[in-house]
């Protein structure tokens, strides 16, 4: 005859199982996923850090030219509640479209709107790469 080798207790999912699973592997997930959600901020903020250091060398050797704006949007990315843009801008410079990503204040986004000029700093070795002139 067929003997049940297993009981309801020896089964894997039992109440106990469960209740060490909910006490002790959730808050272990959590934390693992905060770690994940920290380590991406980081590299954001890397990756932020280090735009902003070119940015400044570029302002310091760049080269003063007007650029009509072609087109703005938003990214949807906030850096102390002021707005990334990608701006598509005509520069007087280099007679071609320049795309910048920067991070503008809040009162800066009407002067930035389609076909406005505005100034800009060009970096002369590379006409591609300038910033906004906010002097």
């Amino acid at each position: 005859m067929y003997e049940n080798k297993y009981s309801i207790e020896d089964s894997i999912l039992n109440w106990d199982n469960l209740f060490a699973l909910i006490f002790f592997g959730l808050p272990i997930l959590l934390v693992l996923y905060g770690m994940f959600d920290w380590i991406s901020d980081l590299r954001f903020l890397f990756s932020l850090s280090k735009r902003i250091s070119h940015e400044k060398d570029l302002r310091e050797t760049g080269v003063k030219a007007t650029a009509i704006v072609k087109s703005i949007l938003q990214t949807g990315t906030f850096v102390n509640e002021n707005p990334e843009v990608d701006l598509v801008l005509d520069s007087s410079y280099s007679g071609s479209e320049i795309n910048i990503r920067t991070i503008v204040t809040l009162v800066m986004i009407p002067r930035l709107q389609p076909e406005c000029q505005i100034e800009i700093l060009v970096n002369p070795e590379n006409p591609s790469e300038a910033v906004l002139d906010t002097n």
